[in-house]
């Protein structure tokens, strides 16, 4: 499947490259997620809720971008005591509609091991120029993860996470 994905990319890239170079996108939004399962009636934790998020992005072809995200979930994202941050990182493929597929940990500065277990991530969006060189990207991500790696929790919580998030970047 690794194989296969690195194929697709080295495929895509070749076909898409254009001689101006990469273009280089930044800007910010937010994202409202909400868990698969339940969880304030058996944790007492929220099971949604909304985060802010920074993003880049840089690519070869308007076909192919890698994006480095950056989300901050207030205090009490999956009962933290303190803010916590979700580094992530993508390969999008598509123009206009886009399909993308990206890994990220979890940062939480109370816990003794600050660092999550990865998490996977897999999305669905569409990336409009609303106005010359602004771009609204509208998206609905799938994460699998597992929230104990998040807070110190004494109950066993595997359940997955969708997002529905909205950012709007600048074409540099």
């Amino acid at each position: 499947m690794r194989k296969w994905l690195c194929w697709l990319a080295v495929v895509a890239v070749a076909c898409g490259a254009r001689a101006e170079g990469p273009a280089f996108f930044f800007g910010g939004g937010a994202h409202y997620w909400k868990t698969i399962d339940e969880l304030k009636e058996e944790t007492g934790l929220d099971d949604s809720g909304f985060s802010w998020m920074a993003s880049a992005q840089v690519g070869p072809s308007e076909w192919v971008k890698v994006e480095g995200d950056l989300e901050v979930f207030p205090q009490g994202f999956a009962g933290s005591e303190d803010t916590v941050f979700g580094p992530q990182a993508f390969l999008v493929i598509g123009s206009g509609l886009y399909a993308a597929g990206g890994i990220g940990v979890y940062y939480n500065s109370d816990l003794e091991d600050k660092w999550s277990d990865p998490f996977y991530v897999v999305r669905a969006g569409i990336n409009i120029e609303v106005l010359p060189r602004i771009w609204l990207d509208v998206n609905a991500n799938y994460e699998f993860f597992d929230w104990e790696s998040v807070k110190d929790l004494r109950q066993n919580i595997d359940t997955d996470t969708v997002t529905v998030g909205a950012v709007l970047r600048v074409r540099l």
